[in-house]
């Protein structure tokens, strides 16, 4: 089987852990040009899908404790690395904002997005290890083809920098996941489709949805207006994608999977996501209530 090429590393490698946690930035994101940020380019729309993804991406160390609990104890050095990275992005959205959005303030919006429940127990939701590592492999799919279609979406020179470089630092973490998932007990490919089509499910779930409340600012209003908020970031996010990036998407996707379908079929599948994603933004765009 063939693997997936990013940064002139296969994907079909095995790795039983990552490098000891470092204190240096990640690969893609030592250097972003800061002096080239355009305020006359900043679209609101992009400033609250960014203030949301922010509060995720600085949410790290909760999913750090709960995979450091899940999967064997070689893997602790790894996680704490990846754990780190994503406090990176954090960061590094964080002070986009400070230019972009000053009103913003990310530790007091950190400080109320932490009553969001996320991962609280120390056992996998997934039934395993390896169903862990698969499920992740799908978020980080997923992070990596949003930062793609976000970088589109912007005008603003800093953003498209930031979303790019951060774009590949989750298809590295895509990489490490998959390596570790072949390295934990088996599991066949009909069962680890099984694993992604279930995580695909919860996209929506508690977590982004409250992410997207906290960054609109309607968190302790009432639930109409909650629900509003979470219905405009899923708008604004399913608009940017457009073939290419489900195409990127479907490629890791399958890699995870471990399986390859023909070309037609993938192309299929792919107009039939921007398809599912269209019907679903027209479907809030025509309702005060999410589908």
């Amino acid at each position: 089987m063939r693997g997936v090429v990013v940064d002139g590393v296969r994907a079909d490698r095995t790795v039983d852990a990552m490098p000891t946690p470092s204190t240096t930035l990640p690969p893609s994101s030592r250097s972003i040009d800061w002096d080239r940020f355009d305020a006359a380019r900043v679209d609101p729309a992009v400033i609250a899908v960014v203030r949301a993804t922010c509060l995720l991406e600085s949410r790290s160390d909760r999913y750090r404790d709960h995979l450091i609990g899940v999967l064997p104890p070689r893997y602790a050095p790894g996680v704490e690395q990846w754990a780190e990275e994503e406090r990176h992005h954090g960061r590094a959205l964080a002070r986009w904002l400070a230019l972009a959005d000053p009103t913003f303030e990310p530790e007091a919006a950190m400080a109320r997005f932490a009553a969001v429940p996320y991962h609280d127990g120390p056992r996998s939701d997934r039934g395993g290890p390896t169903q862990e590592l698969v499920a992740r492999c799908l978020v980080e799919a997923m992070a990596s083809t949003f930062y793609l279609a976000l970088a589109d979406a912007t005008d603003e020179p800093v953003l498209q920098q930031i979303c790019r470089r951060l774009s590949e630092d989750e298809r590295r973490h895509f990489l490490r996941f998959l390596d570790w998932s072949r390295a934990t007990p088996p599991m066949s490919a009909p069962r680890r489709f099984v694993t992604v089509v279930r995580r695909l499910l919860e996209l929506e779930d508690e977590q982004i949805s409250g992410a997207a409340v906290v960054a609109r600012g309607v968190d302790g209003r009432p639930t109409s207006a909650r629900r509003s908020a979470r219905r405009d970031h899923f708008v604004d996010v399913y608009s940017m994608h457009r073939l290419r990036h489900l195409d990127v998407a479907q490629a890791m996707v399958w890699e995870a999977i471990g399986a390859r379908p023909p070309a037609a079929v993938r192309r299929w599948l792919t107009v039939g996501g921007v398809v599912a994603l269209r019907v679903r933004v027209a479907c809030w765009s025509l309702s005060d209530l999410p589908g």
